[in-house]
C-alpha cells in the first residue's frame, strides 16, 4: 500500500506531465449548468448536454462570449453526449421518440425509434446512424477518419439476448458504409463496453468495461491491431469510467473512486507503469 505521501507524490508528478509545467491548483470555475462537455479542436467552442423536462438538450457555449446556443431543444427530442471532429462537426447521439416502448416494439417503427448518430456542421445536420437500437457516446479517432461509438444493434447476437449489452463499434466519417464491430462485451448478461477512446497515435484503445450487474465497472485497453487481446488498466478496487488520452499518448484520464476518496474524482494515469492519481 503506498503511503499518503507518495499519493501526493504521484499526484504532483502526473499534474506536471499533464500540464506540460508545475502550476498551482485553482478552484473550478463554472461554465455553464451541464455535462458532458466536449470542447472543439479550436478551443472556442464548448458542446454540452443538459437535462430539462425529461429531455436531455443540447447547447453550444462560446466560451468567449459565454453565449449558449441550442441546437437540439425539442419537447420529445433528445441528444447527448457530444463529440467533435478535427473539421468542426459535431457528432451526437439523437433520439426523438414519441411512440411508448410497447408502440415502437409493434410497429417496428423508423429512425425516431432508437438512438442513433449524427453530425452538426455549421448550422447543418445530417443522420449518421439509427435503427431500433442505441447508439451513443461518439469519439472520433485522431485521424478523424472514422467515429467510434457504443452499441446494442448486436446484444442478441454477442450477449445471449441480453438488450442491456454493449458493444463499441466504428464507422467510416466521410464514406457510406456500414459499421463494424471492434470491441465485443464480456460474455453474459448485463455486461457491457462503452465509452471508446484511440490513442493519438492511433495504435491503442481503452474503453470502459463491465463484466456483469454485479461488478464494478473498470478501463480495459488492447492493441488496435489485436482488440481481443484485451487487458485491464485500472485496479480491481477502483470503479472507473470514461478514459481519455492525453495528447503525448501516455497519459489517460478517467472518472474513478476508490476506498478513501471524499467522493468521484477525475484521476491521472500512467498507462505504461499502471500508476495512478
Amino acid at each position: 500500500m503506498r503511503s499518503r505521501t507518495d499519493a501526493c507524490l504521484m499526484a504532483l508528478a502526473l499534474s506536471a506531465a499533464l500540464c506540460g509545467c508545475e502550476r498551482t491548483l485553482r478552484a473550478p470555475e463554472r461554465l455553464v449548468k451541464g455535462d458532458a462537455p466536449a470542447v472543439s479542436r479550436d478551443g472556442r467552442r464548448l458542446a454540452f448536454q443538459s437535462a430539462r423536462g425529461g429531455q436531455m438538450r443540447l447547447g453550444l457555449l462560446d466560451l468567449a462570449s459565454r453565449h449558449v446556443t441550442w441546437l437540439v431543444d425539442g419537447e420529445t427530442e433528445n441528444a447527448c453526449h457530444p463529440a467533435w471532429g478535427r473539421d468542426g462537426s459535431l457528432v451526437y447521439a439523437y433520439a426523438n421518440i414519441t411512440n411508448t416502448a410497447y408502440q415502437r416494439f409493434c410497429v417496428k417503427g423508423g429512425p425516431q425509434d432508437g438512438y442513433g448518430l449524427r453530425i452538426w456542421k455549421d448550422g447543418a445536420t445530417r443522420e449518421l446512424t439509427h435503427g431500433l437500437w442505441r447508439d451513443y457516446m461518439p469519439s472520433f479517432s485522431p485521424d478523424g477518419k472514422w467515429v467510434y461509438f457504443t452499441t446494442t444493434r448486436w446484444a442478441t447476437k454477442y450477449a445471449g439476448g441480453s438488450r442491456m449489452s454493449s458493444q463499441i463499434a466504428r464507422i467510416s466519417f466521410g464514406a457510406e458504409r456500414e459499421p463494424e464491430l471492434v470491441i465485443e462485451s464480456p460474455s453474459g448478461n448485463d455486461s457491457g463496453a462503452v465509452q471508446a477512446s484511440v490513442s493519438p497515435d492511433g495504435t491503442k484503445i481503452v474503453w470502459g468495461s463491465l463484466e456483469a450487474f454485479w461488478r464494478s465497472w473498470r478501463i480495459c485497453g488492447a492493441k488496435m491491431s489485436d482488440p481481443a487481446g484485451r487487458c485491464f488498466v485500472t485496479p480491481s478496487m477502483m470503479i472507473a469510467l470514461a478514459p481519455r488520452w492525453h495528447p503525448d499518448g501516455t497519459l489517460i484520464c478517467f472518472t474513478g473512486y476508490q476506498v478513501g476518496d471524499p467522493g468521484w474524482c477525475v484521476y491521472a494515469g500512467d498507462v505504461r507503469r499502471g500508476a495512478f492519481a
